[in-house]
Formats: structure tokens, C-alpha cells, sequence
């Protein structure tokens, strides 16, 4: 009985940090709602509920996770993905932490889903996000390149996963606090050997910059 009231409690816990989660990413501002976003790094829970409906390993230090907890994306895309009304392949370059492959994977017409991301860190987290929510994703960690296949250097600032660069001149602020990694770069003709069916629409995002 013990046992069970503690896994009672636990569930009913989650339960709540999930409902204020939805709670404060879908209402509009209101007085104390930064004060209540800024607590829920210091709550340990391991994963949320993001705006878009899928679930996702908690990122709290990474604006890219919070883009995607409090719907800052929109919905262009996403009501572009969830629409389709015929048979599709998804390809997900520069797939992030898999937002946009888990809400593509949860269309039934869907028939593949492949995602590309480069940066071994990021890519790590795509991979528990698509096993937490039992998505049928590919994950692949290259980046697509038009040039020969080659290891690459990416740097990326704390704090923002989604602004990684493998162009040093690309930032205009100071990058020697910014992480770095080497990457592999490949061909963009390795798209032409997915097991892609002739008769399926072909919808691909690009985030890459």
C-alpha cells in the first residue's frame, strides 16, 4: 500500500507540472507568468509537453527547447505537416531536437520520417525525444553538404543549439565562449539512396544556415 500511494503521489505530481506547463505556455501574459516560467528549470521533471502536443526531454537552458515548449514556431508548419492529406515522406534537415519530425511522424499518412542533425550534443537529444515519444524516426547525424563527404567544425553559442555555424565570420559578436565540435558533412546525393517510394509526396524541411 505504501508503494502504491507513492506512485499515486509521483503520478499525480507530474500530472500537475504538466498542467501548468500547458497552462503557461498557452496564456496570453499576465502578472507573475516570467516568474512562474523562470521556476521551472529548478523542477525535476525530465520531460514536457510542448505547445505543438509532442514531448520533449527538458532543455531548460537551450532557447530552441523553449521555442519549441511555448509555441514560439507558430503554427504555419506545423498545420502544413499535421494537413497533408496524402502519403508522405518527411526529411528534416537540420532536425534540431525533432519537433517538427515528432509532429510529422504523428500523421498517419506519414509513411517515413528522416532527420538530419549534425551536432553530436543536439543530435543525442533528438534521439531520447523520438524514443519518449515512440516516434518512427531516422535519425541521421550528418549535415548535408553539396561538396564531397568531410568532417566539419561547428560552433554554437550556450544557450541556443539552433544557431550552430560552421562559418567562424557568421556571428557578430564574440564566439570564444561559444562550444565547438567536429561534425560529418555528406553529400546531398545520399538523399537520392533513402527508401523513398515513387508514389509518396516528398516534404522536406531546410533550418540550416
Amino acid at each position: 500500500m505504501r508503494l502504491r500511494s507513492v506512485v499515486l503521489g509521483l503520478a499525480k505530481e507530474i500530472v500537475m507540472f504538466n498542467w501548468l506547463i500547458s497552462f503557461l505556455v498557452t496564456r496570453r501574459s499576465f502578472p507573475g507568468k516570467s516568474r512562474l516560467l523562470s521556476l521551472i528549470p529548478s523542477i525535476p521533471y525530465r520531460n514536457s509537453r510542448t505547445a505543438y502536443g509532442v514531448r520533449m526531454c527538458n532543455n531548460v537552458k537551450d532557447s530552441t527547447y523553449w521555442f519549441a515548449l511555448t509555441g514560439a514556431y507558430g503554427k504555419f508548419l506545423e498545420n502544413q505537416i499535421r494537413g497533408e492529406s496524402d502519403n508522405f515522406v518527411f526529411l528534416d534537415i537540420g532536425a534540431n531536437q525533432g519537433l517538427f519530425s515528432l509532429i510529422a511522424s504523428e500523421n498517419p499518412l506519414c509513411s517515413k520520417v528522416f532527420a538530419f542533425e549534425p551536432n553530436p550534443y543536439v543530435f543525442s537529444l533528438l534521439v531520447e525525444n523520438i524514443n519518449l515519444n515512440r516516434a518512427k524516426v531516422d535519425p541521421i547525424c550528418a549535415a548535408i553538404t553539396s561538396g564531397p563527404a568531410r568532417m566539419l567544425s561547428m560552433m554554437w553559442p550556450p544557450g541556443h543549439s539552433g544557431m550552430g555555424s560552421i562559418d567562424r565570420h557568421v556571428a557578430t559578436s564574440d564566439t570564444s565562449s561559444w562550444k565547438q565540435v567536429c561534425i560529418a558533412g555528406v553529400n546531398h546525393l545520399i538523399i537520392d539512396s533513402l527508401p523513398i517510394f515513387d508514389d509518396d509526396v516528398l516534404l522536406v524541411k531546410i533550418d540550416v544556415e
